[in-house]
């Protein structure tokens, strides 16, 4: 069932091309996927966990992917059967909030990163002159606002 609810998340992907909602889609199917591996085999389901505390960051937007780890997170810690001792049930918590500590931080970097790629595909960088590349994308913007609104725009090119 997990390996099906999986392939169904990426033939939706492939199928209509939503990345974003396909990230959620897989993030939720994957908590819910440890959950109840973690039901059927007890402990051994608490090291996929780490996988999925980890994926979620990858797949889907920081603010989601901290909730879901927060929801995994608890209901693993809930069900005290799992761990042997409080010991052990602590350590399960600190290096599961790590986890997803260093997921986040990595996650907002790569965020900074292709923003910062996006600006220098749009800009010259001695300049910082906005190149084809930015005059297309407010290009098709601007046409995009005439047919919504009727608004007029003067199209101006210099060399």
């Amino acid at each position: 069932m997990i390996v099906f609810s999986v392939l169904l998340v990426l033939a939706y992907t492939v199928s209509s091309g939503q990345t974003r909602r396909a990230g959620r889609f897989f993030a939720v199917v994957v908590v819910l996927a440890c959950i109840a591996s973690t039901a059927m085999f007890g402990r051994t389901g608490i090291l996929w966990g780490y996988v999925v505390l980890w994926v979620n960051f990858l797949l889907t937007e920081r603010r989601f992917a901290l909730v879901a780890n927060i929801v995994l997170m608890t209901v693993l810690i809930i069900e005290t059967s799992l761990f042997q001792s409080i010991l052990e049930g602590v350590t399960y918590i600190v290096t599961a909030l790590m986890v997803t500590t260093f997921g986040y931080i990595f996650a907002a970097r790569l965020a900074r990163y292709q923003d910062k790629l996006q600006r220098l595909a749009l800009q010259d960088p001695l300049t910082f002159a906005g190149n084809r590349r930015m005059m297309r994308r407010d290009l098709i913007s601007a046409i995009s606002t005439r047919r919504r609104s009727g608004r007029r725009f003067t199209l101006m090119l210099l060399d």
